[in-house]
């Protein structure tokens, strides 16, 4: 029964496109279902390809892949200018094709989500032999574009990707539609999830990109310069991607520079800043040779147009692209990248006659430092590490107050990462001698003092400095009764920062007596607040009980009344913000709420 089945079938099939044309439309679907339900039947394939290989030779199995191949090839080529079957019969019957290949190609080798784990080392080959399933693939492959139907057109790209993932068919053949049906969902998607696994599906196919001759198809091209949108960023396989089209040629290096140029310039977001940045960090660590050149020379337009923006908002956005690879110069193409872009234009620009330029460039030069090769005795590296510090130190001296104010916070800064790692001793503490002596007596612009109390924030984040900052704090306190609110409100800042650090004590840059006089008469009520908060944990601490707490309250109603009725009216606001326990929380807001206003009164 079987073998005449398959005679029948054959004759069928020859002789369907003749029958169509007699026969109705609702005869014609009759027919083929029919025929392909009885093909499955027949061929005790309904379970896939390991119901089909059971007891059957390879020349019975091939017999059915042919005939299976003319069954598609019908298909196919039923489908309208609009990409739709003529009706839902054939597209099941389609469906049932193509799942049938997916369960081949799972049944003899590793499933797909395998084959992906393993796409960064390519996957050893096993091509298919039988050539019926292969001109199947071919024309699922010249097929895929054109199909309407999404789970279709998924299923099929499947198919192409497990190929192309497992070397099972020459990749020449179908590289070109899968990557164009790759492209084209992460351009179009329907949905912001659905573009996500869109992006991770080109990404692990990203090395066939390289196979693709561009110059062809410039279709294709602006569809893959297309990648670079703001939601491909967002995702770190589409950044990865991205970072890849740098590797494929120069000309296609150029153009994903200025469509990421033209992303960095048109958004708002700093996190697409920085994702355009981390693009060209891992573009430094893939690229080689002549277009690791390309990349640094890409970057050298960035630094040239930063040092020459006269825009500080386009400037802030440049520079924050160059932080993305200052804070990776541990890696050895970066810093010798970085060294190359920078090379003699930033060390000009820091002696350029322009203000602004000056300004952008020391900038730059202090979220870059130190500037150096990676590849050089450790001697010179000292030496050049040396030499740029002085340059650095010797900007807080320059004429210019927005400059002095960049150079002191940009010491603190420098200090504060390489301090006894690139920076001597030494070297180190004449340098905070003049920043807590000189600059914060600076007269000519509250800038620059406020810019000191920045820096010392800095750098009572490394520990290793904490010894040599402790007898310089008391220079420090006269900026608690400075003129400008703006440097008082840092002081402040600057004092919470230092109560949270153990080997120096906040009194020691201000003494009690005289933040209680600034609590009582300080006009800005930020100001205020940064206040209560300092001495809040010292008057009220969480484990006071209620004895301790009115006997703190009466020794400070004693020394200073009003800085008592200060600190007790904004305590509540301060506990709320503050991380004490719940507990401990609402019982001191419950005394201290009903004492401030009392206070308030008095």
């Amino acid at each position: 029964g079987r073998v005449l089945f398959r005679s029948f079938f054959r004759l069928s099939l020859c002789s369907f496109s003749h029958l169509t044309c007699e026969l109705p439309c609702f005869a014609r679907i009759f027919f083929l279902a029919v025929l392909l339900g009885g093909f499955f039947r027949a061929m005790d394939c309904g379970d896939g390809y390991p119901s089909l290989q059971e007891g059957k030779s390879p020349a019975e199995i091939s017999q059915v892949w042919q005939e299976m191949l003319n069954v598609s090839q019908t298909l196919f080529d039923g489908l309208d200018a609009a990409g739709k079957f003529p009706s839902e019969t054939e597209e099941a019957a389609a469906a049932r094709v193509i799942d049938f290949v997916l369960s081949f190609l799972s049944f003899s080798k590793k499933p797909i989500l395998q084959l992906k784990a393993e796409s960064e080392a390519l996957a050893e080959e096993d091509p298919i032999r039988e050539p019926s399933v292969l001109e199947l693939i071919r024309l699922l492959s010249a097929t895929m574009r054109r199909i309407d139907s999404y789970g279709l057109r998924c299923s099929v790209f499947s198919v192409m990707e497990a190929c192309l993932l497992g070397r099972r068919v020459p990749a020449e053949d179908i590289v070109g539609e899968t990557m164009l049906v790759a492209v084209f969902h992460v351009i179009h998607p329907d949905s912001a999830r659905e573009q996500k696994q869109w992006v991770k599906r080109c990404f692990h196919l990203r090395e066939f990109l390289a196979m693709i001759e561009f110059e062809n198809s410039r279709e294709f091209y602006q569809a893959v310069l297309a990648l670079c949108s703001a939601e491909v960023l967002g995702l770190e396989e589409g950044r990865r991607l991205l970072a890849f089209l740098f590797t494929l040629s120069a000309e296609m290096a150029r153009d994903v520079h200025l469509c990421l140029r033209r992303c960095l310039l048109d958004h708002q977001r700093k996190s697409i800043w920085e994702a355009v940045g981390d693009v060209y960090l891992r573009a430094l660590q893939e690229c080689c040779g002549a277009k690791l050149l390309v990349v640094t020379e890409l970057l050298q337009g960035y630094i040239s147009g930063a040092l020459r923006c006269a825009d500080p908002r386009v400037f802030e956005r440049m520079h924050t692209l160059l932080g993305v690879l200052h804070r990776r110069t541990n890696l050895k193409p970066v810093s010798g990248a970085l060294d190359a872009a920078y090379g003699p234009l930033l060390f000009r620009s820091l002696d350029a006659a322009n203000d602004a330029m000056r300004k952008n460039a020391l900038q730059l030069f202090v979220s870059a430092f130190p500037v150096r090769p990676p590849d050089r005795p450790r001697q010179e590296l000292s030496r050049r590490t040396e030499e740029q510090f002085e340059k650095l130190l010797s900007f807080t001296e320059d004429p210019n107050p927005s400059l002095r104010a960049v150079a002191a916070e940009g010491v603190c800064s420098v200090l504060a990462r390489c301090f006894e790692t690139d920076i001597a001793v030494t070297l180190a503490l004449p340098a905070l001698e003049k920043l807590f002596k000189e600059l914060v007596n600076d007269c000519s612009d509250y800038t620059v003092r406020a810019a000191v109390l920045k820096g010392a924030e800095l750098l009572l984040q490394n520990p290793l400095i904490h010894p040599y900052l402790k007898p310089l704090m008391g220079h420090l306190k006269c900026c608690l009764c400075d003129v400008s609110s703006y440097v008082r409100l840092g002081f402040a800042r600057m004092l919470r920062s230092l109560s949270r650090v153990r080997p120096i004590a906040f009194w020691e840059a201000a003494p009690v007596d005289a933040l209680l006089h600034s609590l009582s008469s300080e006009p800005s009520d930020a100001v205020v607040d940064e206040l209560v908060g300092l001495l809040l944990p010292s008057f009220l601490p969480e484990t006071a009980k209620g004895p301790q707490f009115l006997q703190r309250c009466l020794f400070l109603c004693k020394v200073s009344p009003r800085a008592a009725s200060r600190l007790y009216l904004r305590a509540p606001f301060a506990l709320l913000s503050s991380s004490c326990s719940s507990s401990s929380s609402s019982t001191a807001e419950a005394l201290v709420t009903p004492l401030g206003a009392l206070l308030g009164e008095l």
